[in-house]
């Protein structure tokens, strides 16, 4: 089943402060901050993340540059405790990549923080339009999305079912309704 699908236009987004003691840092590129990142990434990619999907997500992906790219969010203790990577897509848009938190540290406004500074970020660099994928499953992230200004993005496809979906996502959410793209896939 293909990937619920976001779009949010350029505007700045409400500031979301790190929860005290908590900090962003990029990646410097070693092993313990891959491995970091994929314990981070397992709401995303699945419990039996491995390093093939560091590379294929990130390394492998020509709109990324790591070093610019990866960023963390470090507890007070300076364990690194989530990640977004806001990179740019080939049409030249940009693109809020694989967005994860250790579970232990959800629910504090990471999320938030990660949207708002990941935004920022793509803003700076001159994408006017920001687009990022996530699933069903991740209501919580979903509503952050919303909360950002991302908004569902429908495919005119006449087999496509993102309209119901995205109702039934937002139904159980108890969010209002919100505009809708449509745009080719």
């Amino acid at each position: 089943m293909k990937q619920l699908k976001m779009r949010r236009e350029s505007a700045p987004i409400a500031p979301r402060p790190l929860p005290c003691g908590y900090t962003f840092a990029t990646f410097g590129g070693s092993e313990e901050e891959i491995d970091d990142w994929l314990r981070a990434c397992v709401g995303i990619v699945g419990e039996d993340a491995k390093r093939e999907v560091f590379e294929s997500s990130i390394r492998s992906n020509k709109g990324v540059d790591p070093a610019a790219d990866v960023w963390f969010i470090l507890d007070p203790t300076g364990k690194r405790v989530a990640t977004v990577t806001p990179c740019r897509r080939e049409d030249g848009s940009g693109l809020v990549h694989m967005v994860g938190a250790l579970p232990e540290s959800r629910g504090i406004g990471l999320g938030h923080a990660l949207i708002e500074k990941a935004c920022a970020l793509l803003e700076e660099r001159g994408h006017e339009r920001a687009y990022l994928t996530t699933d069903e499953h991740r209501l919580p992230a979903v509503k952050t999305y919303l909360d950002a200004g991302f908004r569902p993005v429908i495919y005119p496809d006449p087999e496509s079912d993102m309209n119901e979906r995205w109702d039934a996502v937002l139904a159980a959410l108890s969010y209002p309704s919100v505009e809708r793209f449509i745009e080719e896939e």
